[in-house]
Formats: structure tokens, C-alpha cells, sequence
């Protein structure tokens, strides 16, 4: 039988004494490693994980195997090390080692493998600090302490930058995974299905969708790559099919789809794959890019804006839509921020105008009638503002956070999944004290003074980065976080 004992058979006939046969039945040749325990477990980078790995080689029968040589192995450069690194099965067929977590925080792999048999697989996490987050239509990304990209949610079109591309049905990843390429970057931005982020030295890199060359170069991006050209960049804004990046010098460059004249170097030709000089006799100080328009902000305080107006999301009144820098009326904004047809900027006094489309309330004043031209939020003054699909958030000088517009997934964060949007701004639930926000498509994300990461809204696709597909009215907390 299939059971390693000894086994008997008896042979019997009626009247007589039986005649008992034993046998004694070794296990097969080890087949199967299985999993005991210590498997998903999470600690801080470079700690030992608290419970030991364990394993058992068994038969095809499932019968354990003794003296069996196993390899224990850290997947990647961050995967970190084992002790011991090997060994022999013991008599129940089992082996324990303990695993020390490498650098950077995200999931990580540790393989035990035997001569002959299918390897058995334990992962772990090592926990993730971050000080940003940037959220795109159905994922986000954030990045660590120590400047690693993290991305979570949709990879439909490689904007999880992790090398490759999902396949439907299953093209999600419910939590953080490392961006592949060992950069350290400084600040990031995600568009509808890409993102992109600065290194230390200021280099642009970005990785999603390049169907309108919006990663500014001609590659598959499901990896990051390299902004073509030499510019050292400042701030990045990526949009839905284009992306504009600030330099050091304060000037203003965008790439991608010119399909309403977003790139602003005049009439509606393009795509352009690498970087165009948008106005050069102007020195920028911030820039945003929208669906089909984008905004930057002089270092002076006037406000120029470039591409689709249909919904008054360039701020010119009834013009169609400029294809090259046009001034807006108003000034004196530090920063602009820009929606799918919307925009906002914040002067130095806090006050918040936005204008453009406001179907959904997401320009703050009271109405849902669009605006063409600047109009005030009402509410507290905001020391930072983002800008999602159909919401709009601000974070005030004490780190509460407010969100208006579109609440129908819980964007808004007020708590009650019933609410369907709010024209003024509204207060995010949950009691939590913010350094940043960062508002996508129907989801929105923060990080607290406490350096960790929130999420709230829809998670169809797992942009919520908590492991599940729930979409939540409240914060919820991003996975991997102490």
C-alpha cells in the first residue's frame, strides 16, 4: 500500500491456523517539498523574520523522506540571506532554516529546493516606510524612504514597471511590488496608465502605456526607461496620453498625444516620443497635465494654459482651446494642479481657485455648473491640493484632509458609501493627520505624519494596495507597512 509501516497480509482457510506474511514498506524517491511553516511573514528590512522557515520532503504517497539534500536560496539582490543554507532532511522528513530579509522593504521570494524535486516557494515582505504616493486611474505607485518605487493595481499596460505585462483576467497586483531597475527616485507622478519618476540626479524616468509616446521615448515600458534627451528635470505631471516635466532651470517640456494641441507647441500634429520646449522665453515654476490640456504656473505668478477648453478646463471662457501657452486671467498661484477637465491653482494666501468641467461638484464652489474661468473653493485654505478624474483634495496647514466632487467609490473618504459627491469640500474620515495626498481616478491615496500609507475609494483593481478588491469609503491602510 501506499503508507511507509509495515504492512501484513494473511492467508487463511477455515479450520487451519492463518500464516501471517509482514512487510516492511520504505518510502518512494522524494517527489513533493512541502510547506510546514514560517511562510508570509513581514519584518523591517534586514531583520530575521521571527519564525523559522520549515519544510518536509516527501514521497508521491506523501510519505516523508529522510536524508534528502536541500538548498535553501534568497531570490534577488534584495532577497537577503539563510542560515544554514542547506542541509539534510531529518527523520520526519523535515528542515528548518532561518531567513534574514535583504535591503527595501516589498514582497520577497526564498526558494527550497531539492535534487529531482518540484521547489517549494515561502514569501515574505520586509515592511515599507513611505514619504509619497501617487495614485493613477487604476493603479498607484509610492515610493520609500530610501527613494524605491512601489507599484500596486492594474499592470493591464505595464504601469506597475515591473517587466513585464499581466494577463487578463488576472493583470492585478493587490499589493506593493518592487519597480524593477534598482533606481532611487525623488518624487514621482502617475497618469491614466503610466508613471514616471526623478532619480537624485534629476534624470526622468518612466514606464506604462506608450501608445502616444507619453513615456517619452520609444520602448514597451514595462520597465522604467529614460526620458530621451538631457534635460534634468524638476517636476514631473503625467496626464492621461501625455505627460510635462519642469526643469531645474524652469523650464517646461511635454511629450505624448497633441491630439488637442496638450504639448502646446502649436497646431495638432504628433505624437511626439521625446520631450518638446514648451514656451522657452518663460521661466516655470509648476506644471500640470490633464486629459487633453495642460497648465503651468511662472515663477512671476501668471498662469498659462494650453489645449482642449471645451469645459472651460484651460480657464479661457468660450475660446475652443489654445495649441500653444495662453495666459489665463488671475495670478499670484504658487501651484496648479490638473484633473481630467479640470484645473485648480493655490496662491500663497491658501485660497483655492479651480475651473473647467464640475458635472460632479469636483471645482469646490457650491455648483455642479462648469467654470471657465477661476472661481474660489469654498471651505478651509489648503497648503497642497491634487486632482483626480471627477474629485479634486487639499490638505490644510494641520494635515486634515478634505476631497470634493465624485464619491460614488468612496474617493471622497467621507466614510459613508452612499454618498454620491459633495460640491464643497468634505473632511476624510478616519482621524488621520497627513504629509501628502495624491488623487487618481476614482481613488485617493495619502501618506500621515507617521510616514505610512492610505488609501480610499474604488479598488476593483486593487489600487487600494491593502490585498483585496473592496472598495473602502475610509482610509485603508497600503500592505507592508509596520
Amino acid at each position: 500500500g501506499p503508507l511507509a509501516s509495515t504492512q501484513r497480509v494473511a492467508a487463511q482457510i477455515p479450520g487451519a491456523v492463518p500464516a501471517i506474511f509482514d512487510a516492511t514498506a520504505t518510502p518512494a524517491a522524494a517527489a513533493i517539498v512541502v510547506i510546514v511553516s514560517g511562510n508570509d511573514q513581514v519584518a523591517q528590512p534586514g531583520a530575521v523574520l521571527p519564525d523559522s522557515l520549515v519544510i518536509r520532503v516527501t514521497d508521491q504517497y506523501e510519505n516523508p523522506v529522510k536524508d534528502v539534500n536541500v538548498t535553501w536560496t534568497a531570490v534577488g539582490s534584495t532577497g537577503g540571506s539563510v542560515s544554514p543554507t542547506g542541509g539534510k532532511t531529518d527523520l520526519v522528513g523535515r528542515l528548518a532554516t532561518a531567513w534574514t530579509l535583504g535591503p527595501g522593504g516589498g514582497p520577497k521570494e526564498l526558494r527550497a529546493s531539492a535534487s529531482g524535486v518540484a521547489t517549494g516557494s515561502f514569501r515574505a515582505a520586509g515592511t515599507i516606510v513611505f514619504k509619497t504616493v501617487m495614485v493613477g486611474d487604476r493603479h498607484a505607485c509610492g515610493l520609500g524612504e530610501d527613494g524605491t518605487a512601489f507599484c500596486w493595481g492594474s499592470n493591464d499596460a505595464g504601469q506597475l514597471g515591473i517587466g513585464a505585462i499581466g494577463n487578463p483576467p488576472v493583470f492585478s497586483n493587490l499589493s506593493p511590488l518592487v519597480v524593477t531597475g534598482g533606481f532611487s527616485f525623488s518624487r514621482g507622478t502617475s497618469g491614466a496608465a503610466h508613471s514616471c519618476a526623478i532619480t537624485l540626479v534629476a534624470v526622468a524616468y518612466c514606464w506604462g502605456s506608450n501608445d502616444a509616446g507619453q513615456l517619452g521615448n520609444s520602448t514597451n515600458g514595462v520597465s522604467p526607461a529614460v526620458v530621451s534627451g538631457s534635460n534634468a528635470f524638476s517636476i514631473l505631471s503625467a496626464g492621461v496620453k501625455h505627460t510635462c516635466g519642469l526643469t531645474t532651470g524652469g523650464r517646461v517640456y511635454c511629450w505624448g498625444s497633441n491630439a488637442e494641441g496638450q504639448i502646446g507647441v502649436g497646431p495638432a500634429t504628433g505624437p511626439f516620443q521625446t520631450p518638446q520646449p514648451v514656451a522657452p522665453t518663460l521661466t516655470f515654476a509648476s506644471v500640470a497635465a490633464g486629459e487633453l490640456h495642460s497648465c503651468a504656473v511662472t515663477t512671476i505668478g501668471e498662469t498659462y494654459c494650453w489645449g482642449n477648453n471645451t469645459q472651460g478646463q484651460a480657464g479661457l471662457g468660450n475660446d475652443p482651446g489654445p495649441n500653444v501657452p495662453t495666459g489665463i486671467p488671475g495670478g499670484g498661484y504658487l501651484e496648479v494642479v490638473a484633473g481630467r477637465n479640470h484645473t485648480c491653482g493655490r496662491l500663497n494666501t491658501n485660497e483655492v481657485f479651480c475651473w473647467g468641467d464640475n458635472e460632479f461638484g469636483q471645482l469646490g464652489e457650491g455648483s455642479t455648473s462648469d467654470q471657465s474661468v477661476p472661481t474660489p473653493v469654498s471651505g478651509p485654505g489648503f497648503v497642497s491640493i491634487t486632482a483626480g478624474r471627477h474629485h479634486t483634495c487639499g490638505l490644510t496647514a494641520g494635515g486634515v484632509a478634505y476631497c470634493w466632487g465624485k464619491g460614488t467609490s468612496g474617493q471622497l473618504g467621507s466614510g459613508d458609501d452612499r454618498l454620491e459627491g459633495s460640491s464643497v469640500p468634505f473632511p476624510v474620515g478616519g482621524g488621520l493627520t497627513f504629509i501628502a495626498l495624491s488623487a487618481g481616478g476614482d481613488q485617493t491615496c495619502g501618506v500621515t505624519t507617521g510616514h505610512v500609507a492610505w488609501c480610499w475609494g474604488d479598488n476593483q483593481y486593487g489600487a487600494l494596495g491593502d490585498g483585496t478588491q473592496v472598495n473602502s469609503a475610509l482610509p485603508v491602510r497600503v500592505a507592508f507597512q509596520p
